[in-house]
């Protein structure tokens, strides 16, 4: 698994997420699974299936051209990535393997000054929260969130990481380096 935290500014919206990925239950450092999109205009990432982040990495581009250009709501992007993972087999043998695994995961994009979350089900909800985190780590990112956030006026990005490291200490699928995009709000 992974970690990934999102915390919304007036000004901007920081994404940070770590770069480890497991395979047979063993721990890799691996690439960034944060996909930037062109002029730094959003972001989308996920937690869960790696086979999900890397049909995302593929057609990063078509997505980001298709929410960029308004070409279709936010919305029917659900749409667009069953069809995604439908059309590379994902569920094909869905009575053969195991279900919990293929459903397992979510998926986060950040544009246009507003952050989406996609569940396995493809539904679509836009999150109001100043903060959001997802993946393996997520309860003690939001623990240590709470606890720093009671203690500061202003939540730094450095204070952001300093979450993550909180849960990279207490989650071993978590883990450094972590990786940082900001986008603007």
């Amino acid at each position: 698994m992974t970690t990934i935290c999102v915390y919304r500014t007036d000004e901007r919206i920081i994404v940070v997420g770590d770069t480890n990925y497991q395979e047979d239950g063993k721990n890799y450092q691996g690439q960034s699974k944060l996909i930037r999109f062109p002029d730094n205009k959003g972001v989308i990432t996920y937690c869960g299936n790696v086979r999900v982040g890397t049909l995302l990495a593929e057609n990063y581009q078509h997505i980001a051209d298709v929410i960029n250009d308004g070409v279709c709501s936010i919305y029917e992007m659900a749409s667009f990535f069953k069809e995604l993972l439908e059309d590379d087999g994902m569920f094909e043998d869905e009575n053969e393997k195991n279900t919990e695994d293929i459903r397992e995961f979510t998926i986060l994009i950040v544009t246009g000054g507003e952050i989406w979350i996609f569940d396995a089900f493809f539904s679509a909800m836009k999150l109001q929260e100043d903060f959001f985190s997802m993946g393996s780590g997520s309860a003690y990112a939001y623990g240590a969130y709470s606890a720093i956030v009671s203690r500061v006026e202003n939540f730094t990005k450095g204070d952001l990481e300093g979450v993550m490291n909180i849960a990279s200490f207490n989650d071993t699928a978590t883990r450094r380096p972590f990786d940082f995009v900001e986008v603007e709000s």
